[in-house]
């Protein structure tokens, strides 16, 4: 109908703009945004594997019980964690990539205020919830 062709029309002009207006500026600022992306998803693995295995360790469990063991632990992870950070610094000094830095760090920021955000305030519905319940002092 016309409102469909009138919206499809509409996403059409503005991937023509896309492509008219510096298409390799925008190509490039994509790219490097899911560059950064993935860099961070790698230092948050190498970042989990140290704090999982502190932990586990810290509550009694030992390392040789797990069925999955990472070969060279520390520093394997830790070695991931820096070649990681020096990637990021290194966008930071290429003028064609720090585009990520300015777009990826406030979103990486902004996540985990809303994260943060939502957690406080599902905490405070569980603990509600809890005091609403009857204890099983009561019910017996």
């Amino acid at each position: 109908t016309r409102k469909e062709s009138s919206a499809a029309s509409d996403v059409y002009k503005r991937q023509l703009l896309s492509s008219v207006f510096a298409p390799d500026t925008i190509y490039l600022a994509l790219v490097s945004i899911s560059g950064l992306a993935v860099v961070v998803v790698w230092m948050s693995i190498a970042a989990s594997q140290i704090a999982f295995r502190r932990h586990f360790v810290a509550n009694g469990g030992d390392v040789r019980d797990l069925k999955f063991r990472v070969r060279g632990y520390p520093w394997v992870p830790l070695g991931a964690l820096l070649c990681c950070a020096l990637a990021c610094v290194g966008i930071g000094f290429d003028p064609e990539q720090r585009v990520a830095l300015y777009f990826g760090l406030p979103f990486i920021a902004w996540c985990y205020l809303v994260y943060y955000i939502t957690r406080s305030s599902r905490q405070r519905r569980l603990s509600l919830a809890a005091l609403a319940r009857p204890s099983d002092a009561l019910q017996g």
